[in-house]
């Protein structure tokens, strides 16, 4: 029988084709898509960032838009998150929906994503 009950295709990964290829199905379930970006931003910044923290900024947003904080692209950016936490960032790739680069953690980049309704607000150098 070919079609959706077919078991004889064993795969790790496959899309699922009624969710029309918004989600994967791994062999844990299914979990969405995330955004990808190319290979090429993979290599951290070879310097540390500034030593100094900067002002929290007086301007507040509600919603941080891909727009506002595309200029950060390939900058030490600090940011202020939702949850109480605030760092230095090298923000390598900026999406639609969601950020990704280094984050510098105790003496050392540390690879990161975030989605951006979860920044505060956010401050390039």
């Amino acid at each position: 029988m070919n079609g959706y009950r077919d078991h004889s295709i064993r795969t790790s990964q496959f899309y699922c084709p009624y969710f029309n290829d918004k989600y994967i199905y791994s062999q844990g379930g299914y979990r969405q898509k995330v955004e990808e970006y190319p290979a090429q931003y993979q290599s951290h910044p070879q310097s540390p960032p500034p030593d100094y923290i900067p002002r929290f900024p007086t301007t507040t947003y509600n919603a941080i838009a891909s727009s506002s904080i595309s200029p950060c692209n390939n900058k030490y950016t600090y940011l202020w998150l939702k949850n109480g936490e605030a760092f230095w960032s090298y923000i390598a790739y900026v999406g639609t929906r969601s950020i990704s680069g280094w984050r510098y953690d105790r003496g050392r980049w540390v690879q990161f994503g975030l989605n951006l309704v979860q920044i505060r607000n956010f401050t390039c150098i």
